[in-house]
């Protein structure tokens, strides 16, 4: 299980709102929550006069704080162990160098919008070393009330059910559906007999698990059933080299991450 994440806010979070998406984490487990802030950058123009300029910066960095503040009492209300890191100049590098530092589990980001990543969840989501959940924002219903796998049986889907079955509780989810897209040529008895020793191993675990089969293009099939079908969140596992999932998360933000309209866990190879 995930006992230690790290959380990277936006700065027009709702106060004790963004808390309640991470409940299933907390109740699977989770201790500790670290906070990583990097200053916005908006009206901090290299064009400004210098003194403008710095009376800005001051403003910002007086607002983040407070705002900062405010998540830390949220944390600490649901009776989290937590921690606040503020990355300026350094940017996403800088965060993700804090964040590999920490030994975090999970690394927690927020959508600005329903469509589209800061420039640094979009780093975050891009160079993942760790898994990675991406919170879609007013994404109604449990974070995992249902869940749509797409798998294609390589050994990144394989972990990827993995990190989810040792993270969660069977009682947590509400169902799961592993989804197998085959862009037609592969041997149909060969992927029906991966497909159903995935399912057999989440069913022995306890989860409620169905399988889909279909023919067609990994991720326009995979995004027509995020649509479709009432998910709340997406499991991708990442890095399956040569495999139908490689084409799927190859360029996660433009082809998944960006057009899914729920919320999407990543979780790399060997995690």
């Amino acid at each position: 299980m995930a006992r230690h994440a790290v959380y990277i806010p936006l700065y027009d979070e709702e106060p004790g709102r963004w808390l309640d998406r991470l409940r299933p984490l907390i109740d699977a487990g989770l201790r500790r929550l670290d906070l990583v802030v990097a200053l916005p950058p908006h009206g901090l123009s290299d064009h400004l006069p210098p003194a403008i300029h710095e009376r800005l910066k001051g403003y910002l960095e007086r607002i983040t704080g407070e705002h900062v503040q405010s998540l830390l009492d949220d944390v600490h209300r649901a009776g989290l162990e937590v921690r606040s890191f503020r990355e300026g100049a350094g940017g996403a590098v800088a965060a993700m160098e804090t964040i590999l530092d920490s030994g975090a589990e999970l690394i927690v980001l927020p959508a600005s919008t329903p469509e589209g990543l800061t420039p640094l969840a979009d780093y975050m989501v891009h160079n993942q070393a760790v898994p990675v959940l991406l919170l879609r924002p007013r994404q109604d219903g449990d974070l995992l009330r249902p869940v749509l796998m797409p798998c294609d049986h390589s050994p990144a889907c394989a972990g990827a059910l993995a990190f989810f079955a040792r993270t969660f509780e069977p009682g947590q989810v509400g169902s799961m559906t592993l989804l197998d897209v085959a862009p037609g040529g592969d041997d149909p008895a060969s992927r029906a007999r991966a497909l159903e020793d995935a399912f057999a191993r989440l069913e022995e675990a306890g989860f409620n698990v169905s399988t889909s089969s279909v023919v067609g293009h990994p991720v326009r099939e995979t995004l027509g059933q995020l649509e479709a079908g009432g998910h709340s969140l997406l499991l991708i596992g990442s890095s399956g080299k040569d495999q139908v999932m490689e084409r799927l998360v190859g360029s996660v933000s433009e082809r998944v991450t960006r057009p899914a309209p729920t919320h999407v866990l990543i979780v790399p190879l060997g995690r």
